[in-house]
């Protein structure tokens, strides 16, 4: 196999459309965007197998005071995994082919990160990359990373009795308000929204670029997928969400809102998303333990990321500061 970087948006994102490991997030002009606001620099790797293109990994590498960093996703852009996509013809294959062709991807795409020399890989994967072993061959460590999933083919009273007793009385609590959930495309005002409740948590800001012209290049750029919510409580609004939709699967993305309005909020988008033909209402971050009751109070299922890391002397120094006195990566 080999490795080079890809420049046809078209290969690319086909590659992704017919990958099951392919998610919104993957899709080139997303990855441009990113690369734009994060400050991080975009190597779009391909692994070639002859002229078959086997798989594409998305690496975002940046020098910050000395430290050669490599991410995939980048830090305080919000997406919730990366890495990378093995092609579909992948998935068709007998698992002792599917190793091989995923240990020699893995092995191309490690000895080429090398060429960059970083201090620091992480490698957030999503739930369709299954096995990583590979990479800790090559010395990455890896952990567990976990995210929810409902499955919106089931029955809807069936989803319903799922959730816990207090989730159902709070939802029931908002359908007398006269509550209204409207589509919107306000990257400014969901921003200010966001921005505030991440200012209370003790965060500088909602994601890197500092402003609304991030997600509303997104929201732009892929409006067929990436759909934004308000709640209205009469005049006000009482909750935010940002999701994405891809190939049967909802993502709930960005977004919060206040107290019971948040249960209801939730609910209204399951019984969009079950109408419009999503199979599957993702729920990512099962990994934050102070969010994990509300989030497991609508009875999910849990999916299985990874999170797969290598550091030398320095990086493991740096990861340590950024952990314990700045808080966040850069």
């Amino acid at each position: 196999m080999t490795v080079r970087l890809i420049d046809d948006k078209a290969l690319w994102d086909r590659t992704v459309d017919e990958s099951p490991g392919g998610s919104i997030f993957h899709k080139w002009d997303l990855l441009h965007i990113v690369e734009k606001y994060s400050g991080y620099k975009l190597f779009p790797y391909g692994v070639y197998r002859g002229a078959e293109l086997t798989c594409v990994f998305p690496a975002f590498f940046r020098v910050y005071r000395g430290l050669r960093l490599v991410f995939s996703p980048p830090p305080q852009t919000l997406l919730p995994y990366l890495g990378m996509v093995m092609a579909g013809t992948y998935y068709e294959l007998r698992q002792k082919r599917k190793e091989t062709y995923l240990t020699e991807a893995i092995r191309e795409i490690s000895d080429d990160l090398k060429k960059l020399s970083p201090n620091y890989v992480n490698i957030m994967t999503g739930p369709q990359l299954e096995d990583v072993r590979p990479f800790m061959w090559h010395r990455y460590e890896a952990g567990a990373s976990y995210e929810y999933a409902i499955d919106l083919k089931r029955p809807l009273e069936d989803i319903w009795a799922g959730f816990d007793s207090t989730c159902k009385k709070n939802i029931k609590r908002c359908e007398k308000l006269g509550l209204e959930m409207r589509q919107v495309n306000d990257a400014s005002a969901f921003y200010q929204i966001m921005g505030e409740k991440f200012s209370e948590k003790g965060h500088r800001t909602l994601y890197q670029g500092g402003d609304a012209t991030y997600l509303k290049e997104i929201l732009d750029a892929y409006p067929d997928h990436i759909k934004m919510y308000f709640l209205y409580d009469g005049e006000e609004v009482a909750g935010v969400h940002t999701i994405g939709e891809y190939k049967g699967k909802c993502t709930l993305w960005l977004g919060s809102a206040s107290g019971h309005y948040n249960e209801y909020m939730l609910w209204e988008l399951i019984k969009l998303e079950r109408s419009r033909g999503m199979g599957l209402f993702e729920i990512p971050d099962a990994n934050t333990e102070r969010v994990l009751p509300f989030k497991s109070k609508f009875n999910p299922s849990l999916e299985l990321g990874f999170l797969v890391r290598k550091k030398d002397a320095i990086g493991a120094i740096a990861e340590w500061a950024f952990a314990n006195v700045v808080r966040s990566w850069v």
